[in-house]
């Protein structure tokens, strides 16, 4: 179970900590300051939750403050004498963002192009990009049995009878999100200058987004198990070419605290 961290625009500075703007950038940076935090099961982590959940019942009042993260974790790190990881806590250093936290996603990717993550399958390359960002996983089943959601929606496309239909701009859209495909199927002229017609499917498949250009409808997508071997590669989509099935673009958030190993995590 994964516990569901409220966000609040409100930046509140106690003591020596850093203002905060949310939770969950608290929260990357309590997890940042003691790593084994976000280890399910470690004793920092049960500490941790089974003083959220005391806390709840006995002072709600506690989790106004964007900044309980960092003030929960210090309480338990002087009840375990856990001494913060090197260079955390002097309030110096930034907490990680969905900026940040895309650029190291497509790091992650670039550093390994040409080469074969885990199993070969396209969402290994997404889980591991993401894991390796500190970067929250895989929601699984969802809108239906077989789908997937990466965190936070930011916009989706769907093929629609007169050309493809956007649920959100595409303004929304930054390098480093994640693309999650069903059912895609993209046709259409040749885009080499040439007369010819293309297709490529992507029918239940995720990516990397790596680059996009709103007005020309151009994605560049950072993926693998698109062709065999099975390697990560980067290729241009054209979005107006969207003859059937739908996309849906997700945007990496830190990782969230778990009470226990959960099917929402990457594989």
């Amino acid at each position: 179970m994964v516990l569901g961290l409220l966000a609040t625009s409100a930046i509140v500075t106690e003591g020596a900590f850093p203002p905060y703007a949310t939770t969950a950038f608290a929260q990357a940076e309590a997890v940042r300051k003691y790593p084994p935090l976000g280890q399910a099961d470690s004793a920092f982590n049960r500490e941790f939750v089974n003083r959220f959940n005391r806390y709840e019942t006995e002072q709600p009042d506690f989790f106004k403050d964007p900044a309980w993260p960092v003030v929960l974790a210090n309480q338990v790190a002087k009840y375990l004498r856990v001494t913060p990881a090197d260079g955390a806590g002097s309030g110096s250093s930034k907490a990680t963002t969905s900026a940040d936290l895309g650029a190291q996603v497509i790091s992650f990717c670039r550093q390994n192009f040409g080469s074969k993550i885990g199993n070969g399958e396209c969402s290994t390359l997404v889980g591991q990009a993401l894991q390796a960002a500190g970067a929250a996983g895989i929601i699984r089943g969802f809108p239906r049995a077989g789908d997937y959601v990466w965190e936070r929606g930011v916009a989706v496309i769907e093929a629609g009878r007169n050309g493809p239909e956007l649920g959100q701009s595409l303004a929304n859209v930054a390098p480093g999100d994640v693309v999650q495909f069903r059912d895609a199927r993209f046709k259409g002229r040749s885009h080499d200058g040439g007369n010819g017609t293309y297709w490529a499917d992507r029918l239940h498949h995720s990516a990397v987004v790596a680059a996009i250009d709103p007005g020309l409808c151009v994605l560049i997508v950072i993926e693998q198990n698109v062709s065999r071997p099975s390697k990560v590669t980067q290729n241009t989509l054209y979005l107006s070419d969207l003859k059937t099935g739908w996309m849906r673009f997700c945007r990496p958030e830190p990782l969230l605290l778990k009470k226990s190993p959960s099917p929402s995590a990457a594989k």
